[in-house]
């Protein structure tokens, strides 16, 4: 198992839903991907091998909204595919990753995402 903090926290699910214009929706996903990119290698993450166990627990700093767990799943997306990008897992298909849980946010010194990626 490895586990590492990735800086950043996107947007709420239902900011996708209202019609978020897809250049915002980009920039969102490129701000995120490189995010779990620079703490995958800043923490010296192996490749895992397949299949996995993902967590994402958000941490929420002063001044920042809690959301319901699962408005949080745009933004475990868009670090998975981050992890892919990164070499650290191979895939997000049904044989590569096992299950997701999205854990209720809690309360830290700054945003972003605890990360768990566990052999399956």
């Amino acid at each position: 198992m490895v586990e590492f903090f990735v800086p950043w926290l996107g947007g709420s699910t239902n900011d996708y839903y209202t019609g978020m214009h897809w250049n915002k929706r980009k920039k969102e996903a490129d701000a995120g991907h490189l995010a779990t990119l620079v703490a995958v290698r800043q923490e010296k993450i192996p490749p895992q091998p397949a299949p996995v166990h993902l967590v994402f627990a958000p941490i929420v700093g002063k001044g920042v909204r809690r959301l319901d767990p699962s408005n949080y799943s745009i933004m475990a997306k868009i670090i998975e595919d981050g992890l892919i990008r990164a070499g650290t897992i191979e895939g997000d298909g049904p044989d590569q990753v096992l299950s997701i849980l999205h854990v209720t946010p809690q309360r830290g010194e700054h945003s972003g995402v605890m990360v768990k990626v566990i052999p399956g």
